[in-house]
């Protein structure tokens, strides 16, 4: 089931993604910009094809009432999650009769209703700011996934965990996780040689000392609380 899974994911990012921007590389030149249009919607009027224009202006919107649907069921579930293992306020870790964390997808969909005025804030040092605190943390994260399976793939092998702990094997180890975490490497510093690279990078040491100060707090407050 989970190689099915996986399978099915490198198929979806293969056909929506790579394959889209390979189309759109070849017939939309680099040094245009239409920020008032989609790419898509234009190679398609470009094209001549003005029904199916319209056509992907509702899929780009489904995608992002998708988006935006995903995130709050993931974020709320997350929170639901670390109310449990006491690294969230245990108001999170409510559910009601259905066992929907009710309280955590009001909280984050107050987050998401209030980023929408980032619009009128500051717009695109602000779109920077957020894209620095996700994106390059996303990479960051991914950097620890694949040393995490590195690691362990490296334990079983030699017989410091048993073969049946793997529930689906990834190829060409220790290739692939090392490729992994080159690319997110490359990714990350690339970004701050670009023209607004010097905000990202401030935003990053900013979101990574909140990160760092808070779990400092927490451990202090858990072994105060431990001792009592």
């Amino acid at each position: 089931m989970v190689g099915y899974l996986i399978a099915g994911v490198a198929f979806r990012i293969i056909l929506f993604y790579i394959l889209a921007i390979a189309v759109l590389a070849l017939v939309y030149s680099y040094g245009t910009v239409h920020s008032e249009i989609s790419p898509f919607v234009w190679v398609f009027n470009q094209a001549g094809i003005k029904f199916a224009s319209y056509m992907m202006l509702f899929v780009i919107f489904c995608a992002a009432i998708s988006a935006a649907n995903s995130a709050i069921y993931a974020s709320s579930r997350m929170l639901w999650s670390m109310a449990q293992d006491n690294l969230a306020p245990k108001y999170f870790s409510v559910v009601n009769q259905r066992g929907v964390p009710t309280k955590g997808i009001l909280f984050i969909a107050i987050i998401a209703l209030v980023s929408l005025f980032s619009k009128y804030i500051a717009a695109e040092k602000l779109y920077l700011y957020l894209v620095a605190g996700t994106g390059q943390v996303g990479c960051f994260a991914w950097i620890i996934i694949a040393w995490c399976q590195y690691q362990f793939r490296k334990g079983v092998n030699s017989g410091k965990y048993s073969k049946e702990m793997i529930k689906f094997k990834s190829p060409l180890f220790p290739w692939l996780a090392g490729i992994s975490i080159i690319v997110n490497v490359v990714i990350i510093v690339g970004v701050w040689f670009g023209e607004s690279g010097h905000f990202i990078l401030l935003s990053e040491i900013i979101l990574i000392a909140i990160i760092l100060i808070s779990y400092f707090f927490y451990k202090k407050i858990n072994i105060t609380m431990s001792h009592n």
